[in-house]
């Protein structure tokens, strides 16, 4: 049965919705709710009502969609960056990410499997931009065939991570801008009520300084080598499938044909 909110939406959340879209936009917004649980206790009382119908008026849901725009504006910097997706460039035979000996295994699974044929050592030098439309191609049928979770539940994990990391490192700017605001409400509101409740005013501080700890992890994590890391992670995971299938192949075939032999 579908929950409310689907219901009220008609909109369900799959995981990776869930975690590496709307967890972003969410963790951005967080400061303002610590702020209002301080500062405005009776509002914050009142946003708990309110949690439920914003929901279901699809706030979740635009939240999540900002998040995924921010990220893939990310991600096509750092295509533009690195030249290419990591997958592809991994597959060249020039680059040395991965072994030369483990690379022909995927070639050779990826040419059989999608019916796709993948360029040899001298025809990638001779046209580069080719070779890599081949090795794009070849990549697009390794998704479709790792869409299963249950069956590739570490590719999930990581394009989970990766999607998480592009995503927030999209919300940036406007993650450091909030920050920065509630940093200022905090401190006004402490001059304001500095002598009427010096408890307040204590809770304000230090949100102010759990503010500027994660304002920190903004500015001195959240770049695009921390994007570009999770990126790899996942290629090499997403690659690495070929293995699997080509092992859960032969398994099938030895299967059928110890049936067609009983």
């Amino acid at each position: 049965m579908k929950s409310a909110r689907s219901l009220a939406t008609g909109f369900s959340f799959d995981k990776y919705t869930r975690q590496a879209r709307l967890k972003p936009s969410l963790f951005v917004i967080l400061p303002v709710f610590a702020m209002v649980a301080v500062w405005l206790p009776k509002v914050w009382t009142l946003l708990g009502g309110l949690a439920a119908i914003i929901s279901a008026c699809g706030l979740s849901i635009l939240l999540a969609e900002v998040a995924r725009f921010q990220g893939r504006k990310v991600e096509r910097e750092m295509i533009a960056a690195n030249g290419e997706k990591f997958t592809t460039i991994f597959l060249r035979h020039r680059d040395s990410t991965i072994s030369t000996a483990t690379k022909k295994t995927y070639h050779d699974f990826l040419m059989k499997s999608s019916k796709r044929k993948l360029p040899s050592v001298e025809s990638e030098q001779t046209d580069p931009v080719a070779a890599d439309d081949c090795y794009r191609g070849a990549v697009e049928w390794l998704l479709e065939a790792t869409r299963s979770e249950k069956r590739f539940p570490l590719v999930r994990a990581e394009n989970i991570s990766y999607g998480f990391r592009r995503n927030l490192l999209g919300l940036k700017r406007p993650a450091v801008l909030l920050i920065a605001l509630c940093v200022v409400a905090n401190v006004f509101f402490s001059i304001r009520d500095f002598q009427v409740d010096p408890t307040r005013v204590c809770a304000g501080s230090l949100v102010s300084l759990a503010l500027l700890a994660v304002g920190l992890v903004w500015q001195i994590i959240i770049k695009m080598s921390f994007v570009e890391d999770a990126g790899r992670t996942f290629a090499l995971r997403l690659l690495a499938q070929c293995d699997v299938l080509e092992i859960e192949k032969a398994a099938k075939g030895r299967k059928e044909r110890a049936v067609a032999e009983t």
